[in-house]
């Protein structure tokens, strides 16, 4: 049975489309460890049901599993090519015209998009980047917050005690001192 017969013309509790989702979640699968060996840790899983429609990301296959069993596939979904299929090389003649819009998103790797939502997190150790882009926020600004105690407001705090008589100051010149 072809793919498009058997992922939208029969009913979800059929055989061939039992057999064809666990056909999927293998693909699926497969493509998560290639990509775990490439990333250097394991990436989420795109749900492609007809809610999510690639759209949500789960970590735990069952749970893509279980919407493809209870809401079906996303309308068009016959070529796989966020779990792992090549995209048809070729001229227009050969192009699946339902799944032109997943062909064109997939092109947009090469101008560096990100392939997923966790590429680029492990460059630049802890600095953050959206979408490649360098310098988002300023790192001082970011890291401030690192020298500073805790739920520092940057206004002078005065501790009192009977036998202690000092202030906490954060301006610019004893930052972070205590003084008389």
């Amino acid at each position: 049975m072809d793919r498009q017969t058997w992922m939208y013309n029969i009913s979800h509790v059929e055989e061939d489309y039992i057999l064809g989702v666990n056909d999927f979640i293998l693909c699926a699968l497969k493509h998560q460890e290639k990509k775990e060996k490439e990333l250097g840790y394991k990436d989420s899983i795109p749900c492609p049901c007809q809610i999510c429609g690639n759209m949500k990301f789960f970590s735990n296959v069952s749970i893509v599993q279980d919407h493809l069993f209870r809401h079906g596939f996303k309308k068009n979904y016959t070529k796989w090519i966020w779990h792992g299929e090549a995209i048809d090389s070729g001229g227009t003649s050969g192009r699946n015209k339902e799944n032109e819009g997943d062909n064109y998103l997939a092109s947009l790797d090469p101008i560096g998009i990100p392939r997923s939502r966790h590429e680029g997190r492990l460059e630049g150790h802890g600095k953050r980047r959206i979408l490649g882009i360098d310098d988002v926020v300023d790192e001082d600004e970011y890291n401030q917050f690192d020298e500073n105690p805790p739920f520092s407001t940057g206004l002078p705090t005065t501790y009192e005690d009977d036998n202690f008589d000092k202030h906490y100051t954060r301006n610019d010149h004893d930052e972070g001192m205590w003084i008389d």
